[in-house]
Order: C-alpha cells, then sequence, then structure tokens
C-alpha cells in the first residue's frame, strides 16, 4: 500500500463520519443506499434509509411487497423512477441471479436503475472489490490533487488517477474516503486545506489554484430569436 493511501485511510478511520449505511456492509444495503443518494441529499436520504431497512432489511423481504407499499415508503423523496426501477431489479435479480446481486461490472450494468457510478459504488463499497465510482465529490478531489481540467479528460481517464488513491485490500473505505474528503473538506468553495489529509501531495494546493480547478465549463448562451 502506497504512502499516500495510508494517509487517506488512516485520516478516515479517525474522522469517521456516520451514516446509517455504513453500519453494515451488504450489497443490497449498498444498492439501496446509492439509489436513494442519486439525487437526494445526504440529511435528507437517512430517514427515509432507516425506514425502509426496518421494513425491508434483506432483498427477500423486498420481493415480498409490491409497488404501491414501495412508493408510499419513497413519498416525499422524489424522482420516482428510483424505487420504480429498484422494483423490477430486485426481481431480475431473484430470477437471473438467485436473490443476490451479482459481482460484475457488467452485469450490474445491465440492471435498471443502475450506471457505472452506482455499479462501480456496489462493487467497490458493498462487495470490497477494487473499482472507482466518480461522483462530484471525488471529481473535484481528483481535478485539485493533479490540476486537471476534466471537462477535456474522459471517465476513465479520471479513474486512472483515482485508483491511485484506492487501496487493493481496504478500497471500502479507500472510496468512501474520497467522498468524505469532497464533501467535508475539498468542498467547491473555501475548501479547508489546512486540514486536509492530502494537502502535500496536492497541485491546487501547493500552485494555491483551488479556486480554479476544477475549471467550470461556461454554460451556453441561449439564443434569442
Amino acid at each position: 500500500m502506497n504512502n499516500k493511501i495510508t494517509i487517506l485511510l488512516n485520516w478516515y478511520h479517525k474522522q469517521a463520519y456516520s451514516f446509517p449505511w455504513r453500519n453494515h456492509y451488504t450489497p443490497y444495503t449498498t444498492w439501496i443506499s446509492e439509489i436513494m443518494l442519486q439525487q437526494s441529499q445526504v440529511n435528507v436520504v437517512i430517514p427515509y434509509y432507516i425506514l425502509w431497512m426496518k421494513k425491508f432489511p434483506c432483498l427477500a423481504d423486498l420481493l415480498q411487497s409490491n409497488i404501491d407499499d414501495l412508493l408510499f415508503l419513497w413519498q416525499g423523496l422524489g424522482y420516482y423512477n428510483r424505487v420504480k426501477n429498484i422494483f423490477q431489479t430486485a426481481h431480475i435479480i431473484q430470477d437471473q441471479y438467485n436473490g443476490s446481486l451479482p459481482n460484475d461490472y457488467n452485469q450490474l450494468l445491465a440492471l435498471k436503475g443502475i450506471g457505472d457510478y452506482t455499479a462501480s459504488a456496489i462493487l467497490a463499497i458493498g462487495f470490497n472489490i477494487k473499482s472507482t465510482p466518480i461522483d462530484g465529490n471525488i471529481k473535484r478531489v481528483i481535478s485539485r490533487l493533479y490540476e486537471l481540467d476534466l471537462s477535456s479528460i474522459k471517465v476513465a481517464e479520471i479513474k486512472k488517477y483515482t485508483s491511485n488513491y484506492i487501496s487493493d485490500t481496504e478500497p471500502r473505505y479507500s472510496v468512501q474516503a474520497l467522498m468524505d474528503l469532497g464533501r467535508e473538506i475539498c468542498t467547491p468553495k473555501t475548501p479547508k486545506c489546512t486540514t486536509c489529509p492530502l494537502s502535500a501531495m496536492c497541485l491546487s494546493y501547493k500552485n494555491q489554484t483551488t479556486s480554479i480547478f476544477p475549471i467550470r465549463v461556461k454554460s451556453k448562451i441561449i439564443p434569442t430569436y
């Protein structure tokens, strides 16, 4: 394990931001939490996640429900296609994978409602398999660490840079550490660089370019006719 990963993991285990989906790791709990978090803020999701796990602690319990039960439980969280996809995917998992989420990226990607980020997060966090989910927080951290213009490179390239900070043996915690770092320390405005565990290896901190990176893509001007 390289030094930068060790520093990141030590920071993660010391600061220990607590969320209910970190109390017990399974592919199922990771899947549900990541779908809920897709278009909702963490603090909004927490009570929904807790209630969901009380009613449907595992896939077998979820399969005993119907879509109306799930929609009622989801009420207020919005973007209801997410829960419809959960319902359909749960039955696909039962029929095609004997009731267990597959630990294969391409098989996960073929399931409804699961894209590149969610498939990678399920592998890394749920299965503890080295994988590289790229969300907004991780993008920002990596952009500043390497002074990368993310608008000019593909996600696959961002993943290569990110993998330098993901442990082979503890990918679950490495990924969550990067997420926490982006959410709590490496924020879009006024990042807390002096408390960042990776400041010594951060090009943006060294060159005082944290206000520049990540480079913001200018919105196209809407023409007036």
